[in-house]
């Protein structure tokens, strides 16, 4: 499994990119639940940007964290058209992939 540290380097406004990071989004939490100890229900993440979008990413983490027993920070509340919210969001969306990983027990 690909370190989710690599999504915190996503470019700001670069629409391709968002679209490869939702995806691989998806993706990463369709292989972390085949892999986890726990069971924790998939959701449709869908198409990139906006607040539905990120409400629907809150909750995907929230399930996997809640399963996993990973405390989830907020992730609806950034502003992804602001660099620094931006930078901040993939950070923090990165950092919190990489501990739902560890408790998954995927080193």
């Amino acid at each position: 499994m690909l370190s989710p540290k690599l999504l915190a380097s996503t470019p700001f406004r670069d629409r391709t990119a968002l679209y490869d990071l939702a995806g691989t989004l998806q993706l990463y939490f369709v292989g972390l639940a085949q892999v986890s100890p726990t069971q924790f229900r998939l959701l449709p993440i869908g198409t990139p940007g906006g607040s539905v979008w990120m409400a629907a990413v809150q909750e995907q983490f929230r399930a996997a964290g809640d399963a996993l027993g990973v405390n989830i920070p907020d992730l609806a509340s950034y502003d992804l058209a602001d660099a620094r919210d931006f930078a901040s969001w993939t950070f923090t969306m990165s950092e919190t992939l990489e501990l739902l990983r560890l408790e998954a027990g995927v080193a």
